[in-house]
């Protein structure tokens, strides 16, 4: 986790609190302890059951990936990348944790995951050795009819897809999910595919798939090694290694910038991660990494430059902003501290201080003036010797006693410097 910057998230206060996200996978351990409590409802895509019992998980990895996402902060094992998101539990695997369910009961996962209100939905599955570029999209379409319309139908409904992209080989193009946009583009804005990065190298795990033909959608997180919830306990734990590791990485990555940036569509936020992804070094090579390696805490700052909006709409740019106060104020900011909303270029908000657009006051000197001002009374003379005397006047301001004086040497030649003290700059200062 510590590659990806979500703990710099976590410390602005962004833990998922405002995401619902599904999880498609073999069943769920739901009494382990650090997902007990993170559930908003069950679906058993075999039996239509919304019965915690129906959806319990008899292989491990379901249990695992929803860990990754949601696993509580509350313990000294590790914390999920969005620990105050709630989930929503989709059991799509059989007795023997295969995943067997039909491509109409695989459409009823997907359609019931969205008709609670799922903003995002992990697949932390897929096929084997089956890939986009080897079908047309007619083909497709006649094989996975009903799911490809609940996938418009989501689409259109702000509903976001992560895709795990397989472990075939960093040879091997991403599995046929992770790049259906390939063939149906109308999906791209709300398709996510995920590579493994293995956190050791911070390069591409050998066994993930690249991203490749998906890369305009895809994006790399750790998926190495990754410790999480087993069912072999209520308080066990499993290391297991895959895309399927790295796919809940981004998709709690996202429930984290939708706590953040609620005022963004699912689809903006999927484009914030990719645009603040990072793409320098290895992670240029978009055939591997596509997007780059995530960095949550660059997608949770300000893109840009911010602006403020008016009451009636108009937008002023932050950088250009000023505000001048009246004489009233003395030198005192009455605006410190007080928090205004601001926005990037994306239109996320974020908390200003309106203390920073006051302009300070400027003075302009006048030396010879300013100090005819202060000696307005009579100076005192006296001589210092070797021809040379000094001048002093002590006195008010308009009428006012004051700390100010100015002091004078005349020397041979009639040379004279003169210079003042003063108790305030401003009796100096003609104000701006």
């Amino acid at each position: 986790m510590e590659i990806t910057g979500i703990q710099a998230a976590h410390s602005r206060g962004f833990t998922g609190k405002s995401a619902l996200v599904a999880v498609l996978d073999t069943g769920f351990n739901s009494e382990h302890v650090e997902l007990y409590g993170q559930f908003a409802g069950f679906f058993n895509a075999f039996t239509g059951s919304e019965l915690a019992a129906d959806a319990a998980d008899v292989d491990g990895h379901g249990t695992h990936v929803a860990g990754i996402i949601a696993a509580k902060a509350n313990n000294y094992m590790g914390v999920g990348y969005a620990p105050d998101t709630k989930l929503l539990g989709v059991r799509i695997g059989d007795a023997n944790g295969q995943l067997s369910v039909s491509t109409e009961q695989t459409a009823a996962a997907f359609r019931w995951s969205r008709e609670k209100g799922a903003d995002f939905i992990n697949n932390s599955w897929g096929t084997r050795g089956v890939y986009a570029s080897t079908y047309t999209a007619t083909q497709i379409e006649s094989a996975l009819g009903p799911m490809l319309s609940e996938f418009r139908t989501g689409a259109q409904n702000d509903v976001i897809y992560i895709w795990a992209n397989g472990n075939e080989g960093s040879d091997k193009q991403p599995g046929l999910y992770a790049a259906l946009p390939q063939l149906f583009p109308e999906l791209k804005g709300n398709w996510v595919a995920v590579a493994n990065i293995d956190s050791s190298t911070g390069r591409l795990h050998s066994s993930s798939q690249r991203c490749g033909d998906a890369r305009e959608w895809c994006i790399s997180a750790p998926g190495t090694e990754i410790s999480a919830p087993a069912i072999t306990g209520d308080d066990y734990y499993a290391v297991l290694t895959g895309t399927s590791m790295a796919a809940p990485a981004v998709t709690g990555a996202l429930a984290v910038l939708k706590d953040a940036f609620p005022m963004l569509s699912n689809e903006a936020i999927v484009t914030r991660l990719f645009f603040t992804a990072n793409k320098s070094g290895v992670y240029s090579d978009a055939s591997l990494y596509g997007q780059g390696l995530m960095d949550v805490d660059q997608a949770s700052l300000p893109l840009g430059p911010m602006s403020l909006v008016g009451s009636t709409g108009q937008i002023a740019p932050l950088s250009m902003t000023t505000m001048r106060l009246g004489g009233a104020f003395g030198d005192s900011n009455p605006l410190q501290g007080v928090q205004v909303m601001a926005l990037d270029i994306q239109g996320a908000g974020f908390m200003t201080d309106l203390g920073g657009v006051v302009q300070t006051r400027t003075y302009r000197h006048d030396l010879a003036a300013a100090t005819d001002r202060l000696a307005k009374q009579a100076p005192r003379q006296v001589s210092a010797g070797h021809g040379m005397t000094l001048t002093f006047s002590h006195s008010g301001v308009d009428g006012n006693v004051t700390d100010n004086m100015v002091m004078g040497f005349t020397g041979n030649g009639g040379l004279t410097s003169r210079f003042g003290l003063v108790s305030n700059v401003d009796v100096l200062a003609r104000r701006l």
